[in-house]
């Protein structure tokens, strides 16, 4: 295993520009680098002799590499790449993320949304509906809906820290609810 079969790409269609780097080579291959004029006062010293630095025929092949392999990198970096596209395990169902939205959360509630958004938009990325699921909430149980795209979004920003104390029974019996619910 080579560890290449964990690398995606947000914009797989910009590395359709790879396919230039031949064109690239060809042209700077065909326009060797500009010849430099250095001006030298005492130029009377310099009148016999003979020179022996000429401007090169064509560009050296070391500059050349380099130059393909900068246009190589962005192209590649502008195809948005991302490394462990399906860690959010196996399976073709819903992700669930559970939070804690207790009073204990509300210091480092920031870091928490960041991690919620992190996930949906890997869940989004392999068409994978997402749950959220607050863990405190009042007496009710919540009732979950599974969300995609815009829509996960919004329930990210609709879970906020509540002045209760976490209940995780009510957050597992929704999930057995939705899990056991016609077309879950």
């Amino acid at each position: 295993m080579s560890g290449l079969e964990s690398i995606g790409f947000g914009a797989p269609w910009v590395l359709a520009a790879l396919a230039i780097l031949p064109a690239i080579w060809w042209l700077l291959k065909v326009t060797p680098p500009a010849p430099k004029q250095v001006f030298f006062p005492a130029i009377r010293l310099l009148l016999g002799l003979n020179p022996t630095d000429q401007t090169p025929a064509k560009t050296p092949l070391w500059l050349l590499i380099l130059r393909l392999a900068a246009a190589a990198a962005i192209i590649i970096a502008l195809s948005d790449p991302f490394v462990a596209p399906d860690d959010l395990g196996a399976g073709k169902g819903p992700v669930v993320i559970a939070v804690d939205n207790g009073w204990a959360a509300a210091n480092r509630w920031d870091e928490r949304v960041d991690t919620m958004r992190q996930i949906a938009q890997r869940a989004e990325r392999t068409n994978r509906p997402l749950i959220i699921i607050p863990t405190a909430e009042s007496d009710v149980v919540p009732e979950l809906r599974a969300t995609t795209g815009a829509d996960a979004q919004g329930a990210i920003k609709a879970v906020s820290p509540q002045p209760f104390d976490v209940n995780r029974a009510k957050a597992l019996e929704a999930l057995r609810r939705f899990k056991l619910a016609p077309g879950a």
